[in-house]
């Protein structure tokens, strides 16, 4: 008489990052490991699964399905491989995902921190004076770089016909510095 051996799924989630913005797109992919399930002498490897996220809302699905909550043999019931999520509001989320075969199931889950949208914002050190002007700006922006690189643009824009190069970026500064300097040569209204 054999000896049948089955094992029951492991659940895994995979993902490249646990922080997101606003309004981007994330995509998780279903890794589960499958179980098998010996019958005959033969081995089944079919293994059901579906996601949820909590909380239900504050979120869309971009691609994929979520699957029904206790999915059958049907494999339109199951939840997709790959899910795509896009986040309308700043929060933390769990995704979950179950997987079940007739030996058992698991559950992994990931936690997403949804942050909002930077809103950037600058004061200068001051806004008139005699050229050459020197003016530091201080980057007052709403988002905290520790927690996604920022890439910063600075550009200035001479509002009456000056050329490029009355003004420059100096104490090895660019347009890509956090808290950019800048010398104006000459006159203008910038």
């Amino acid at each position: 008489e054999p000896i049948n051996i089955s094992n029951k799924p492991i659940a895994s989630i995979a993902v490249n990052s646990d922080k997101t913005c606003l309004n981007k797109e994330m995509i998780f992919q279903n890794m589960t490991e499958p179980g098998s399930f010996v019958i005959n002498q033969n081995c089944d490897k079919t293994t059901k699964s579906n996601w949820e996220i909590i909380p239900e809302n504050g979120w869309r699905l971009s691609s994929g399905q979520l699957g029904l909550d206790a999915p059958t043999i049907n494999p339109n019931t199951w939840g997709s491989e790959n899910l795509g999520l896009t986040f309308i509001e700043p929060g933390i989320y769990t995704i979950y995902l179950f997987a079940v075969n007739t030996c058992g199931s698991d559950v992994d889950s990931v936690i997403v921190n949804v942050y909002p949208n930077p809103i950037p914002s600058f004061s200068l050190d001051k806004n008139e004076g005699c050229g050459p002007l020197i003016v530091n700006i201080s980057n007052t922006s709403n988002f905290e770089e520790s927690l996604f690189p920022i890439d910063y643009n600075w550009q200035i824009n001479s509002l009456n016909n000056s050329d490029f190069s009355s003004w420059e970026f100096i104490n090895n500064t660019s347009d890509t510095s956090t808290n950019p300097s800048f010398v104006f040569k000459n006159s203008g209204y910038y």
